[in-house]
């Protein structure tokens, strides 16, 4: 019973409108994702934007990182320590940290991508990266490291209330057609049209 009412809260309280029709709230967590990637890491955010249109790339790396949860992203544990940090403040701004959190370190390479499908393989191996040890360093170390980080950003530039806040202006700035919930009545009728 535990397990079902944690889903719930996931569910309706830190990612509402993830997994419902239409995806609105994960689209609109990819527009915040990008403008965070923007705001953080500049250069990067610059760089695969003009590698493909329409932020393609931190859109397919938001979804793939966010609607998992980082589920098969990061090593376990360290999926479930960022899990901790979702339920204890119960908001989605852990995920956001963690996604700044797993490019910074890695910004360089990046950068040195030349072309979507090489940052987009590049960008889905990052987790792997929490593994990968140099001579004498603890397997511990950087995965400890990357949620000291986690923790910093939430507590800082990450908050909850800056999330929030930064979702509002995303949502009022760039309002998309399929952004806008129609009356059950308007969308029962069926369409026509005159000839």
């Amino acid at each position: 019973e535990d397990a079902f009412w944690c889903l719930v809260t996931l569910v309706q309280e830190v990612v509402p409108g993830y997994f419902s029709s239409g995806m609105l709230g994960a689209k609109l967590d990819q527009r915040v994702f990008s403008q965070l990637l923007r705001e953080h890491l500049p250069a990067v955010g610059l760089h695969v934007a003009a590698l493909a249109a329409d932020d393609i790339i931190a859109a397919i790396m938001s979804s793939q990182w966010l609607l998992t949860l980082f589920v098969n992203v990061l090593p376990t544990r360290v999926t479930m320590e960022l899990w901790d940090e979702v339920f204890s403040c119960v908001h989605r701004a852990p995920l956001f940290a963690a996604c700044i959190a797993l490019l910074e370190p890695n910004a360089e390479d990046i950068l040195a991508t030349t072309e979507m499908g090489e940052a987009i393989e590049l960008l889905q191996k990052l987790g792997d990266t929490l593994l990968q040890t140099a001579d004498g360093e603890d397997d511990n170390t950087k995965c400890d490291a990357f949620m000291s980080r986690v923790r910093e950003l939430i507590a800082k530039d990450l908050s909850p209330a800056r999330v929030d806040g930064l979702t509002a202006r995303v949502r009022g700035k760039q309002r998309r057609p399929s952004d806008i919930r129609l009356p059950k009545a308007i969308t029962d009728v069926a369409a026509s049209t005159d000839v």
